[in-house]
């Protein structure tokens, strides 16, 4: 067994990482691939995380025949916001092939120690707003958009390797017909009553777009003390921002303000996981037309990105989103909100939403390794 590191002028061997997971994943009901256009403008270098960071993207290879992959990566915005030296890993995918994936790890490794780095953490990408964790529970479950699935022997592969749980992620439903704990609803009435706070819904495009100066603002207020958070550039929000404007169903969204200050946000998403994995992840030429119409279409809306700005916090603005959200929802055609990637760690966000009854019924395990006295 070899491993290759893929160039950014290499298009054989882009198309070979692009392409590797369909060989024994598409078999897979719940595996949906990530959008090939997004993971083809990282390996050409042309994605605007190369700004400022780098990067290294790695196959295994075996009698001429790709058994796995990987990327590593030196985010230095992450390292100086939180004072680390972390090297992250994704896009992690490997045959049941012990010896590859320690292979694509140790490069990985390798290739991290060389920088100075004392620690590979993942699976997380490149954007904060890409899905994090290996799936550890919960494979009989259909993935939010964007989140990652795995087999089971996936953490076999990992923990083979020397690594360990660095923090868990949460998901679970919350069904249009289960009444919530009435307390929410007491501490939204009573927030209501005194004013403090406005709803903000939208009904075109143009209005959602005139607030994401606002919204890039509160995100870095609301989320900066989080260890999973991943500071963002302009270019690199302006990414995420056209994600949310294609993506987003407005009848969800909505906008709390204080005063004319944006204080909260409530982002929801039709999932289009199926219609993604019906194009085979390719958006172009006509697969964007057939995820555009899943858009109208799906019945389960993913709900991952809720934030209120700490100096706003208590004051029972999450809970006027969260009856918004459910009030929204059983006038809807959806039938379900799958509430995206909590941190275990997050207590106030994961207790107030189990007040609604949530199941948590997939469980996402961001795994970490010393890298000691490597490189």
């Amino acid at each position: 067994m070899t491993l290759e590191r893929v160039a950014p002028e290499d298009r054989r061997g882009i198309r070979r990482f692009v392409r590797l997971p369909f060989g024994f994943l598409a078999g897979e009901e719940n595996w949906v691939p990530p959008l090939s256009g997004e993971l083809r403008s990282l390996l050409r270098r042309r994605h605007p995380y190369f700004a400022h960071s780098e990067a290294a993207f790695f196959l295994a290879v075996d009698g001429g025949r790709d058994l796995g992959r990987i990327a590593v990566l030196d985010h230095r915005g992450y390292n100086e916001h939180h004072g680390t030296r972390t090297a992250f890993f994704c896009y992690f995918d490997c045959e049941n092939r012990p010896d590859a994936a320690a292979g694509l790890l140790g490069a990985a490794e390798e290739w991290a120690a060389a920088r100075g780095l004392d620690r590979l953490q993942g699976p997380k990408g490149f954007l904060r707003s890409a899905g994090q964790g290996l799936l550890v529970e919960g494979f009989d479950q259909f993935p939010a958009t964007g989140i990652p699935w795995n087999p089971p022997y996936y953490r076999g592969l990992l923990e083979g390797a020397g690594y360990c749980k660095e923090t868990d992620l949460l998901s679970g439903y919350f069904d249009r017909n289960r009444k919530g704990d009435e307390r929410l609803y007491r501490v939204a009435e009573i927030a209501r009553k005194r004013g403090a706070f406005t709803v903000l819904a939208f009904r075109r495009r143009a209005e959602l777009r005139k607030w994401l100066p606002a919204l890039k603002d509160l995100q870095h207020e609301a989320f900066a003390d989080n260890p999973n958070y991943v500071p963002s550039t302009d270019p690199e929000f302006a990414l995420m921002a056209g994600h949310l404007l294609a993506g987003a169903d407005l009848s969800v969204i909505r906008f709390l303000l204080r005063d004319g200050t944006l204080a909260g946000f409530m982002g929801a998403f039709p999932n289009l996981g199926r219609a993604i994995r019906a194009v085979r992840g390719e958006l172009f030429p006509f697969g964007w037309i057939v995820v555009l119409r899943e858009r109208s279409r799906s019945r389960v809306l993913d709900l991952n990105g809720l934030g209120i700005r700490p100096r706003f916090q208590k004051m029972g603005g999450d809970a006027i989103l969260f009856t918004e959200l459910e009030r929204l929802i059983r006038s809807s055609r959806y039938e379900s909100v799958e509430y995206v990637q909590v941190d275990e760690r997050n207590f106030l966000s994961k207790s107030g939403i189990e007040h609604f009854g949530v199941d948590w019924v997939k469980r996402h395990r961001i795994y970490r390794k010393d890298l000691g006295g490597r490189g």
